[in-house]
């Protein structure tokens, strides 16, 4: 498995594009000019996973002592073959840390994916998270925190939104 950082530029894009358009609602993604303005930010990146051909991405911010991990995807046509193990254990080896948003497990697919990330190694900390909107026109979803290596304690979970909204949403306080 490669994980392999692109830009709008690269010949793959449109494809990794593809899967975040098919893997996330409206209310959970930028649009594509909003991702082109994210491309110039130092401390971001768009990973495309490949096993041979693309099978997935990730799109992380670097932040302070953890990456933020913002989206994780995998193909639709290619799912429950065990590649979001596979990629999840990856990021295991490359950050020592890390942090991601789970829309809070209400739905059965929403379930399902939170024993992927709990089987991962991931933990879902308890404390109630809103990611907040990509724009005027779209919603806040209320999400759990998921962290990896450990659990992280209200007064970090705190810090961590507030870092996470201001370098990723552009929020001068955290959305409550």
């Amino acid at each position: 498995m490669e994980l392999k950082k692109i830009t709008s530029k690269s010949t793959d894009f449109d494809e990794a594009w593809d899967i975040i358009e098919s893997s996330f609602p409206e209310d959970e993604k930028r649009s594509l000019l909003q991702q082109k303005e994210v491309f110039k930010k130092h401390n971001y990146s768009f990973i495309a996973v490949y096993d041979n051909n693309l099978v997935g991405i990730i799109t992380v911010w670097h932040l302070d002592d953890f990456v933020f991990v913002e989206h994780f995807a995998v193909k639709e046509e290619l799912r429950n073959r065990g590649y979001g193990i596979r990629i999840l254990k990856e990021l295991e080896k490359r950050y020592a840390k890390f942090i991601g948003e789970m829309e809070f497990p209400e739905t059965e697919i929403q379930k399902k994916r939170a024993v992927l990330y709990q089987k991962a190694g991931l933990i879902l900390n308890p404390y109630p998270y809103k990611q907040p909107p990509y724009g005027k026109d779209k919603n806040p979803v209320n999400c759990l925190i998921i962290s990896y290596p450990e659990e992280i304690d209200e007064t970090k979970f705190n810090s961590i939104r507030k870092l996470i909204h201001k370098e990723v949403y552009g929020l001068k306080e955290p959305l409550i």
